[in-house]
């Protein structure tokens, strides 16, 4: 599994609702 970065949470916002 690959560490998630505060740069992959906000490329990807689909993948976190919660941090969108």
């Amino acid at each position: 599994m690959e560490k998630l970065t505060i740069a992959d949470i906000v490329d990807s916002p689909q993948d976190f609702p919660k941090a969108n």
